[in-house]
């Protein structure tokens, strides 16, 4: 009865026996850090009562998001990175890199004329970075950890700023490129956070990407 069926179970498995299924044979420390079933996530972190880092308060929007980065963040990273190597992006990228900085709607429009080849280089890459923007305030993606490395995202609201109020007016759209504005503005304060003129220093680095090279 009872006691047979007791007496079939297998004994829980050790911790010994949980570590050495961790594929630690991997050749790239990265792979293993990355497939390791035992990493915490988001969720099983804050259950384990993990303290999350401090982060700048002024830097701080989204205050459901976790401030302590996880192995899903890190995941999340390497798959937009994937992204951003697809080969029409990257032309796209480097396109918009090199000429685009109009100074209104009117000169967006003469860079890039609806219809035209630059003008869906332009909209591939702002729709790409809105989209990576919108996983950050939604609390998808840690926002400390993107800015280690996402400094595309921030040349890319820096030429699209100053067009964007006169974007939503004409398209009568007050949300227009909000997660972008939203986490542009987030990454500016960082940036700031990390140095007195870093940011300066940025801007700079971005005016001369594109100094006599609009077309």
């Amino acid at each position: 009865g009872r006691g047979t069926s007791l007496g079939r179970r297998r004994p829980p498995a050790s911790p010994k026996a949980a570590v050495g299924r961790t594929p630690s044979s991997a050749p790239d420390p990265l792979v293993r850090l990355l497939l390791c079933p035992d990493r915490p996530t988001r969720a099983s972190a804050a259950d384990q009562g993990v303290r999350p880092t401090k982060l700048r308060r002024d830097v701080r929007y989204n205050r459901l998001m976790p401030t302590q980065a996880t192995y899903d963040d890190a995941n999340l990273i390497l798959r937009l990175y994937e992204l951003r190597r697809e080969e029409k992006l990257r032309q796209a990228r480097e396109w918009f890199s090199r000429n685009f900085n109009p100074a209104s709607v009117a000169d967006m429009m003469r860079i890039a004329p609806p219809g035209s080849p630059e003008s869906a280089y332009m909209r591939m890459v702002v729709s790409y970075w809105e989209t990576v923007a919108s996983f950050v305030t939604s609390g998808v993606l840690n926002q400390d950890l993107l800015f280690q490395s996402g400094g595309e995202m921030l040349m890319v609201w820096e030429r699209m700023r100053g067009l964007v109020p006169e974007m939503r007016a004409m398209f009568k759209n007050p949300a227009s490129f909000r997660n972008l504005e939203t986490v542009g503005n987030a990454y500016i304060k960082w940036m700031e956070s990390q140095g007195p003129e870093a940011y300066a220093g940025f801007q700079a680095m971005m005016s001369g990407m594109t100094s006599g090279k609009q077309s």
